[in-house]
């Protein structure tokens, strides 16, 4: 996370010297939108860290605020995130996305108004955003990606059990517009093995 966290501060700082000043004594104030799927005990403090390393690092030039009303959880909703982002939109100065429904959806758009960074640990192949590009070819839109691990849990995973067939739990809205097959195809391709993709609908 320390890693993301430095290229997340570089991002922002980066996007705040596109934003015209009123004058060189005076600080502007940014107010600063996130986007998550959820706020729980193990994200909470991973969300106070950032801001705070934001704050400190970034703040010597320029006010930085996290209004709570632009901290919006999207819950694994594609209607929630829309509406969300639309909200921010209106709102923030700058964006940040975390989460495969909430950087698929906004990596979707067509026109990013406000400077976007997006969060995810995915590959193009699944919600379209391509780690290998040094950047995402759209305007105002960047990304931190995070090392994608399924290779390396699949590996450990067969050293323990050497299994030939493979059951994949994923959420039916994601597989609607996500394309896992070709995603675990490509993770399994040298493994010897074959999957199935077993959809569920979240209960919450």
């Amino acid at each position: 996370m320390k890693i993301s966290i430095i290229k997340i501060i570089i991002l922002i700082t980066i996007f705040l010297n596109f934003f015209p000043t009123i004058s060189f004594a005076e600080k502007r104030t940014y107010n600063i939108g996130i986007l998550l799927e959820e706020i729980n005990t193990e994200v909470e403090p991973l969300l106070e860290k950032l801001k705070k390393e934001i704050k400190t690092v970034v703040g010597e030039d320029a006010n930085i605020e996290f209004p709570a009303e632009l901290q919006i959880q999207t819950k694994n909703d594609f209607q929630k995130v829309r509406e969300s982002y639309i909200k921010l939109v209106s709102e923030a100065d700058l964006i940040i996305a975390f989460g495969v429904y909430n950087s698929t959806m906004v990596n979707q758009q067509v026109d990013h108004v406000k400077p976007t960074i997006v969060v995810d640990r995915f590959t193009s192949k699944v919600s379209g955003i391509d780690k290998e590009n040094k950047t995402s070819g759209k305007h105002n839109l960047t990304y931190v990606v995070f090392s994608n691990s399924f290779e390396k849990d699949f590996d450990q995973f067969k050293k323990i059990y050497d299994f030939k067939n493979v059951g994949i739990v994923v959420e039916k809205p994601l597989l609607e517009i996500l394309d896992f097959n070709s995603m675990f195809s490509d993770v399994l391709s040298n493994a010897d093995s074959s999957f199935k993709i077993i959809p569920y609908e979240n209960s919450e």
